[in-house]
């Protein structure tokens, strides 16, 4: 289990949570780790050093693109592993070719399917489309003047918790669809928040997953957690997730027993996984590359988990 993965590994957004846990949990079973992040001051600089590479803004993506292409050509990078916000994950797998070019994969499902899970309206369409139970979903415009409040209102695109807002008249509706144009209304449920987190081959099989009862969050990302025995969710994420086609880590959420939503990449609470014994980063890259996970990687070592803020001498 402790043999080097004789693979050199880039990283980008570094410096974000997603980008430490895989420092932490990870970087001593490759042979090298490398990082990228646009600030220089962060906690990735410090430990990556002079594997570390401050980017450009991934808005800007001519320029962003043509910066990795320069780091894995320089570095002869075996696998991208995306640690970024969505929109960056979907640019990748679409332009991936010219990484592949260099002989750089990218740890990230098909562009297409990406697509599908950024999209909450469309992604609600395919899975609700599975037989899977969901919340209804509807586009503002076809909302009639006659409908039951209340809603959640978010984003269309995929922006983690951004902008999800509870609507319950019509002229909240009335504000909020007019300031944001690309928007969708979920149908409120409540009760138990669920995280299915898991680790898919090339072939979208399951190779592990756990899940996570939400029991306190702040801004989104979940801060106590423990691990529960639901084999029904579990089964139900993986077959969503081998109809997407996707790959490496993912999450699924779930409210009760509704499917609530679908990130294509590493969860905000991998941390979390981590400490319980789940190493979801180091499982990813194993299972990209073929390599065999151990019966005793499957295996958590905890059943409550609580997250603190930790600080670092930085010089």
């Amino acid at each position: 289990m402790n043999d080097k993965i004789n693979k050199r590994i880039l990283i980008t957004n570094a410096g974000s949570a997603i980008g430490q846990c895989v420092i932490d949990y990870s970087r001593e079973n490759f042979s090298w780790l490398g990082g990228t992040d646009m600030n220089q001051f962060c906690y990735a600089a410090k430990v990556l050093g002079d594997n570390f590479f401050q980017s450009p803004g991934y808005n800007n993506w001519a320029a962003y693109k043509e910066f990795l292409l320069g780091i894995c050509r320089k570095k002869k990078i075996d696998l991208l592993i995306p640690c970024a916000i969505d929109q960056e994950l979907l640019w990748l797998a679409r332009d991936r070719k010219e990484l592949e070019a260099l002989g750089t994969k990218i740890l990230a499902s098909d562009y297409e399917s990406i697509k599908i899970c950024n999209d909450k309206y469309r992604c609600f369409e395919f899975v609700s489309g599975l037989g899977v139970k969901t919340p209804k979903i509807y586009l503002p415009q076809k909302i009639g003047k006659k409908t039951s409040f209340p809603f959640f209102f978010k984003k269309r695109e995929s922006e983690g918790s951004a902008l999800t807002q509870k609507i319950e008249s019509q002229s909240d509706l009335k504000y909020f669809s007019t300031k944001y144009k690309d928007s969708v209304l979920q149908e409120l449920v409540s009760g138990e928040e669920f995280s299915i987190d898991m680790v898919l081959n090339n072939s979208s099989e399951m190779e592990f997953a756990c899940c996570r009862k939400r029991v306190e969050t702040k801004a989104g990302v979940c801060t106590k957690t423990e691990f529960v025995a639901r084999e029904d969710l579990i089964k139900i994420a993986a077959f969503v997730a081998g109809k997407l086609k996707l790959i490496g880590g993912i999450n699924v959420q779930f409210i009760e027993d509704y499917f609530i939503e679908i990130n294509p990449r590493f969860p905000g609470g991998m941390g979390l996984d981590c400490r319980a014994g789940f190493n979801m980063p180091l499982m990813s890259v194993k299972a990209f590359f073929d390599r065999s996970i151990e019966k005793n990687e499957k295996k958590l070592k905890a059943k409550k988990i609580l997250r603190i803020w930790k600080e670092i001498l930085y010089e």
